[in-house]
């Protein structure tokens, strides 16, 4: 858990408005994180960031109406992990993909038909019909 900061008042509109404290070193939050009090109670989440930009300051929208919060309480959010790369499909899931699809390397809805038969061989098939032109 990181300080956020402390809160200046609640709006008309129910929004709390609090003083962003960062140290030099410290980047801005990012926007749309959840926001804790003291007792890591889940107030709301980041909504934005206004002010000047030596000391901002920072609107968080709350999860409901009834949120009490008070002037001079600390708030603080919590980084959201990275998102997870998808991992290479498995040596065992290659080879069962490689079978499927054979050896011409094309799945089999892919996979082209045969030219049609010319001469002898299709008339032969045609039967009597058309044999003779």
């Amino acid at each position: 858990m990181k300080r956020l900061g402390t809160v200046m008042h609640m709006t008309r509109n129910g929004y709390i408005v609090a003083r962003l404290e960062l140290d030099e070193a410290e980047k801005l939050p990012p926007l749309n994180v959840p926001v804790y009090d003291r007792d890591l109670n889940k107030i709301g989440t980041l909504l934005d960031i206004i002010g000047p930009v030596k000391n901002p300051y920072v609107v968080v929208k709350p999860v409901n109406k009834e949120i009490k919060v008070y002037e001079g309480d600390t708030l603080y959010y919590k980084m959201p992990r990275p998102r997870r790369r998808k991992l290479a499909r498995s040596k065992r899931q290659q080879k069962q993909q490689k079978r499927r699809e054979g050896a011409s390397g094309m799945r089999q809805h892919e996979r082209k038909r045969s030219a049609p038969r010319r001469g002898r061989a299709r008339r032969e098939r045609r039967g009597s019909r058309g044999a003779k032109r």
